[in-house]
């Protein structure tokens, strides 16, 4: 399971800016990043996901202000827990305006029971959610879109494996302009995908998170968007195949639920998230309604 460890994120994110840095050949630059790294933890091996500056595909941007940057997206691997680190280009952007990436989001995710096969879920810049897997500790990588819905387009995800191999991704699903949350499975580690709706209301489905426990049953906390906002809160049963939403906490007119992330223990759930001047976390357990 993912786990958010301090030390390791930092120390993943220092390395990952020395090898960009690297890549350069214009020393102002100073190997940037863009924001919103991932971290996975199995086991003794530590991986990440980052966009990195690739400064050779965009030589005529000597300043690199962020608006016209050619980056890659490139997965950071350590197998002694975070003491020596190797990377590898896993979708390179070869100019600003070719092969492009959508910035704002990706997130990793490995299988507990074979450290050796990899998935990154992403968005393109058409807002089409994808996902880059790899059965070889990160050297090769395959890509299978993931949303093939007409008309629809992917604004948030979070990725997840089981200890069955599933792999699971939840996302914010747009459609017409409204937003639902959904939810894809591969069990053929990656190559094709089946969807769920997770939950239809209206504006919903916003920033997921996503853990499963040790019984493989899964959990989901998002935000809503209605004229209070609030956060909710999904679980299920049977390997995502069906799914059932609740309300943890309604907003009160201001911003109250977005930027969730959940998480479990043998007796309880845990989801922090975003209140008005600060961040919240909320633990409990879970009753079908």
């Amino acid at each position: 399971m993912k786990k958010n460890i301090l030390i390791l994120v930092y120390t993943a994110i220092l390395l990952l800016l020395i090898i960009s840095c690297g890549r350069q050949d214009n020393p102002s630059c100073s190997g940037k990043i863009y924001n919103s790294p991932s971290i996975y933890v199995a086991g003794t091996y530590v991986y990440t996901s980052i966009y990195a500056k690739n400064k050779s595909a965009d030589p005529n941007d000597a300043s690199c202000p962020t608006n016209t940057d050619a980056y890659d997206l490139v997965f950071g691997k350590s197998t002694d827990s975070g003491n020596t680190w190797s990377a590898v280009t896993v979708k390179q952007k070869i100019s600003p305006s070719a092969d492009p990436i959508n910035l704002s989001s990706q997130a990793i995710a490995a299988d507990d029971t074979n450290s050796n096969r990899v998935y990154i879920s992403y968005i393109d810049s058409n807002n089409i959610l994808y996902c880059a897997s790899s059965a070889d500790g990160g050297s090769t990588w395959t890509f299978s879109r993931v949303e093939n819905t007409t008309n629809t387009t992917v604004a948030d995800h979070a990725i997840e494996t089981d200890s069955a191999g599933g792999v699971h991704i939840v996302y914010t699903a747009i459609n017409s302009g409204l937003a639902t949350l959904k939810a894809a499975k591969s069990t053929d580690f990656g190559a094709t995908w089946t969807l769920k709706d997770v939950d239809t209301a209206s504006n919903t489905g916003y920033k997921p998170s996503i853990t499963i426990d040790s019984s493989n049953l899964l959990y989901v906390s998002y935000y809503y968007s209605d004229t209070n906002g609030g956060l909710k809160f999904a679980r299920s049963i049977d390997l995502g195949s069906t799914w059932s939403p609740v309300v943890v906490k309604t907003g009160d007119g201001t911003v109250s639920g977005p930027f969730s992330s959940v998480a479990v223990s043998s007796s309880a759930i845990y989801v922090a998230f975003y209140n008005p001047g600060g961040y919240t976390v909320i633990s409990g357990g879970y009753t079908e309604n």
